[in-house]
């Protein structure tokens, strides 16, 4: 289970590390485009893991599956709709208020 999202202090430590891993940037030398990239690639990672723990459980059970393909047209919203869906629009919300 991916534990990025799951508090705070977590999250802002994960976000910190990518920044500098990624962009070899510490927050205040980043631009915001940096910023948004790290976050961006942290939610991919909290959802492909989501995804792929889905496929696990319903081949483990047997199920059957329902695929709905939708586009989404308002890109700016999107990682904002995603961390909401996600449940992790609130820990990050924070996190980035307390980095300022």
């Amino acid at each position: 289970m991916n534990t990025t999202f799951e508090h705070k202090e977590t999250f802002k430590k994960v976000f910190l590390h990518e920044l500098k891993t990624t962009f070899n940037k510490d927050l205040n030398d980043s631009t915001v485009y940096e910023r948004y990239t790290v976050l961006a690639k942290l939610l991919n990672q909290d959802l492909e893991q989501a995804s792929q723990n889905t496929v696990n459980y319903i081949e483990k059970h047997h199920l059957k599956k329902t695929i709905y393909f939708s586009m989404e047209f308002l890109m700016g919203r999107l990682v904002t709709n995603n961390l909401q869906n996600s449940g992790h629009y609130d820990v990050v919300k924070e996190a980035f208020k307390d980095l300022g």
